[in-house]
């Protein structure tokens, strides 16, 4: 029933059928948690995630995939942090997401340093250190070069 609510877009009906649930198993947590992935309801996916008693590691799979969708890279790197188990299905997950998280990056209108940090630190982290080494040239040249034009005009 809840998928069925899901599917159609009502997801308030979801919602509410599954708050009414005296006792939620894992398939109920987690059609209602992809649910609200699905329909961009990220706040709420998130709570129901962090209310659902151990989610597997085939939701928080889920979550990373569905935040990633919506470009929450920060939000991904936080949840894959706190991942209890990080199994072989879940690492080739994350190297296949470093090339999407690389198109986000690079269509990101503002980075921080947090943002060029995790980057970096991503791609090392996936195998990628060839990358991490141009990103990190890169983010050095931008903040270099303010420098060296300010002391070419003082």
């Amino acid at each position: 029933m809840i998928m069925g609510r899901v599917q159609t877009g009502r997801l308030d009906d979801a919602l509410k059928l599954f708050c009414e649930m005296p006792v939620r198993d894992a398939i109920c947590w987690n059609t209602m948690i992809e649910g609200c992935l699905d329909c961009g309801d990220l706040i709420t996916a998130v709570e129901l995630f962090g209310e659902m008693p151990e989610p597997s590691v085939v939701l928080w799979t889920a979550m990373i995939d569905g935040l990633f969708r919506f470009g929450q890279v920060e939000l991904v790197e936080r949840f894959f942090n706190q991942m209890p188990i990080r199994d072989l299905a879940m690492s080739n997950c994350e190297n296949a997401r470093v090339d999407d998280a690389m198109k986000l990056f690079e269509q990101m209108p503002f980075r921080n340093v947090i943002s060029w940090t995790s980057m970096i630190g991503g791609l090392d982290q996936n195998g990628k250190s060839e990358w991490a080494l141009i990103v990190f040239e890169r983010m050095s040249s931008l903040v270099l070069y303010p420098i060296q034009v300010l002391s070419r005009v003082h």
